[in-house]
């Protein structure tokens, strides 16, 4: 499209082209941007760690595990240090200068910051509206500057009770500047209204009247369902070693067992408090159970795809106890826990020589074998990771967490359902026939990867993002 060809984008986030769910809507919303005309040549990319791109840009200082940030959030809630003001000032200067140059330097039109609305991104989020408040004192309305609200501070319990001087900081987050907003899930809208209106945001109506869009996480299908039996994607070959490389092999010859003799259970997210891992850990010891009873024993490995530490806590150490506490209590199971984080990494990151896998194809890989996905989630932005295992051929048990029943529900996935983690005998017996009975299970996956194709394709956000692109730079 004639109107965009010439147009400069850059691209900011903590980290890009990793497995998290916000690199994921980069990659798909740089692909959309191309479809609508942008050069690629044109679109740049600013984080906080190294990163596989062309035109690719980095500094520590924007990288939410570092140790600025990390101390800042450790002061978050009970200020103790008492230069913590003047801590946040210079490195929000060195994150405002890194943004500055990135942006002086190439030039660009358009920037779009990915999560300057979460206190998580601290210092990338206060040092970039720094950097945009200073130029609109200056009368310059370019480069424009949108934020992609993948979901924000007030969504967290853990962040709800700012310190006062916190507070002072939280209207730079994402600020008075912004041009444009675009949301993933409906009910971030009136609360980001409510929230913005505290700072007296400008133009408010007006601004939520035309400057905004809706654009929910998306998915491609992995699989394809032109047979009777869905087939799995591309990249066999290299994808052929996974179970040998990332450990499960190697326990299951200790045990005499093969992959014949394994039901694979796969938790597709990063390793943080709101995933509700435990649940899955309580799954998979409830469907070994119900395997004994059927006199159909299987070894049920639950494998956990995502990395850990995006929270700075020690969340994977408790899951590794509460796995070890279940595992004593129920010594007769086999039941097996495996950690990928080492060996799965982001599209951009994967290597054939070093045997390293993509997060996107894992899905694909697991449903291959008898498998289930799990998404026990409380809370979730939109739900990019169950997206990709339904899409990737999985059958998946879930909990029905608000956005779901509020916008992913109507689109008519056929899922096993649970309520605030509750996982009762029927949920297991639903459970136990996705994986033993193939017909159903086909019929299932086959549904659910047409729903994904026709309402979920990342193509769908074509539509949306040229009508926000065209009312933000016609402003």
């Amino acid at each position: 499209m004639k109107q965009f060809q010439y147009l400069k984008i850059g691209i900011i986030h903590s980290q890009i082209g990793y497995t998290d769910g916000v690199s994921i809507v980069i990659d798909q919303s740089t692909d959309a941007l191309k479809d609508l005309g942008v050069k690629e040549d044109n679109i740049y990319y600013l984080a906080g760690c190294p990163f596989e791109k062309s035109n690719a840009y980095y500094n520590r200082i924007l990288w939410h595990k570092n140790e600025q940030n990390k101390h800042v959030l450790e002061q978050y809630s009970h200020t103790k240090d008492k230069d913590l003001k003047q801590y946040i000032e210079k490195n929000t200067d060195i994150a405002k200068r890194t943004i500055q140059n990135f942006i002086e330097r190439n030039n660009l039109d358009l920037i779009i910051i990915h999560n300057n609305s979460h206190t998580g991104n601290f210092i990338l989020a206060v040092g970039a509206d720094k950097y945009f408040e200073e130029l609109r004192q200056n009368n310059k309305s370019f480069p424009k500057f949108v934020t992609w609200w993948h979901d924000s501070y007030l969504e967290k319990e853990r962040l709800k009770k700012p310190s006062s001087l916190i507070e002072k900081y939280l209207d730079h987050i994402p600020g008075k500047n912004i041009d444009g907003i675009i949301f993933i899930n409906s009910t971030q809208i009136e609360e980001a209204k409510t929230y913005l209106k505290k700072f007296n945001f400008k133009n408010i109506n007006n601004f939520f009247k035309n400057f905004i869009t809706l654009i929910p996480n998306k998915c491609t299908p992995t699989w394809s369902c032109k047979t009777k039996k869905p087939l799995p994607s591309a990249r066999e070959f290299h994808n052929k070693g996974f179970f040998e490389d990332i450990g499960l092999i190697k326990e299951l010859r200790k045990k005499h067992l093969t992959l014949k003799d394994t039901v694979i259970v796969l938790q597709h997210s990063i390793i943080i408090k709101r995933k509700k891992i435990e649940h899955a850990i309580d799954f998979v010891f409830k469907l070994a159970e119900k395997f004994n009873k059927e006199n159909n024993k299987k070894c049920i490995c639950l494998i956990i795809a995502g990395s850990s530490g995006d929270e700075h806590d020690n969340y994977k150490e408790f899951i590794q106890n509460y796995f070890k506490e279940l595992k004593e209590r129920n010594h007769e199971q086999e039941v097996l826990l495996i950690f990928g984080e080492n060996y799965i990494k982001g599209q951009d990151q994967i290597c054939f020589a070093n045997k390293t896998y993509s997060f996107a194809d894992i899905p694909s890989i697991v449903a291959q074998q008898n498998s289930i996905g799990t998404y026990f989630s409380s809370i979730e932005g939109y739900g990019n990771n169950l997206l990709e295992m339904v899409g990737g051929g999985l059958p998946v048990i879930m909990n029905k967490y608000p956005v779901y029943k509020k916008d992913i529900k109507k689109l008519g996935l056929k899922l096993i359902e649970t309520e605030t983690g509750n996982i009762t005998n029927k949920h297991i017996d639903q459970a136990y026939e996705m994986i033993i009975n193939k017909k159903k299970r086909n019929k299932v996956v086959k549904h659910n990867i047409n729903i994904i194709k026709t309402k979920c394709d990342y193509k769908t956000i074509n539509k949306p993002l040229k009508k926000f692109l065209e009312n933000i730079l016609n402003n």
